[in-house]
């Protein structure tokens, strides 16, 4: 995640109302029909789109915030968007099923090719949610 400083450098002059609209656009979108996946939100993370559009909320003056946006909403959505790590984890595992039921219970049956079913799971599930999401449910694995 970027700095504030390096933030207000990188969007420079795009207009800033637009794109905390795009950003609460994506929250909507990656709440609803995005099936959470990361790469549509702005941020690329939940932790950091909210980081972002709170940033960005708190540049404008009182006279100029969007009327369409409180602090409050991106809190409410902060609330929507933490991530369940239960139910993450619970994705992966499914993910590793639908492998090992391809591969069948023969294959499973040593480390080598167990392996290659987990590595493709978490390409898999990389592909949708991310490493940073995948390092938060694989903490702990050995």
């Amino acid at each position: 995640m970027m700095k504030k400083e390096e933030f207000f450098n990188h969007i420079g002059t795009i207009n800033r109302y637009a794109l905390l609209d795009r950003m609460r656009m994506d929250c909507e979108y990656w709440l609803g029909a995005g099936n959470r996946c990361n790469k549509h939100l702005w941020g690329g993370y939940p932790d950091d789109q909210i980081q972002y559009m709170t940033w960005l909320y708190e540049s404008f003056s009182d006279a100029e915030k969007p009327e369409w946006m409180s602090i409050d909403l991106i809190k409410y959505y902060n609330s929507l968007m933490q991530v369940n790590i239960k139910d993450y984890k619970n994705e992966y595992f499914d993910i590793v099923s639908k492998y090992a039921g391809y591969y069948g219970e023969d294959f499973m049956k040593t480390d080598i090719n167990r392996r290659i079913v987990y590595n493709r799971a978490a390409e898999e599930f990389i592909r949708k949610h991310g490493e940073k999401t995948f390092h938060k449910i694989s903490e702990g694995w050995k």
